[in-house]
């Protein structure tokens, strides 16, 4: 004898049913705050560090500081930290510790324009708060 098993209809199911147009706002808003943070960070550089002196080869030089990397992928990981996801914040984080010397924990605070200069041995833990602006040599 079968039982017969109810079919789902096609928007069963929280993921089968089409975005609402509040959810795109606010992932395009998350997305928007996180470009400002993150130019934030790169304007910091810029008026953190005397030895940074050209305006015009900034950019260029922007990507040779270890804080630049240490805060990019620390921008990347907090979000997947607050989210839940297991394991991949803290693979991020550790490998921004190796190749930076910066180790910054995915659950801490950090607000925008923070520039660590000449951050080798910083650790900011997961209970840290930096707030914004913040210049930490």
């Amino acid at each position: 004898m079968t039982i017969p098993l109810p079919i789902p209809s096609a928007a069963t199911h929280a993921t089968d049913a089409p975005a609402a147009a509040g959810d795109n706002l606010r992932s395009a808003g998350r997305a928007f705050a996180a470009a400002r943070f993150f130019l934030a960070d790169v304007r910091a550089i810029g008026r953190g560090d005397p030895a940074l002196h050209d305006r015009a080869l900034r950019l260029l030089e922007v990507p040779l500081y270890a804080s630049f990397w240490a805060l990019l992928v620390y921008r990347i990981a907090h979000p997947l930290e607050r989210l839940g996801v297991p394991q991949v914040p803290r693979l991020l984080s550790q490998v921004a510790r190796l190749l930076t010397g910066i180790e910054i924990h995915p659950g801490a605070e950090i607000g925008r324009g923070l520039f660590i200069d000449h951050g080798m041995g910083v650790v900011i833990g997961q209970t840290a708060i930096v707030g914004r602006d913040v210049l930490l040599f």
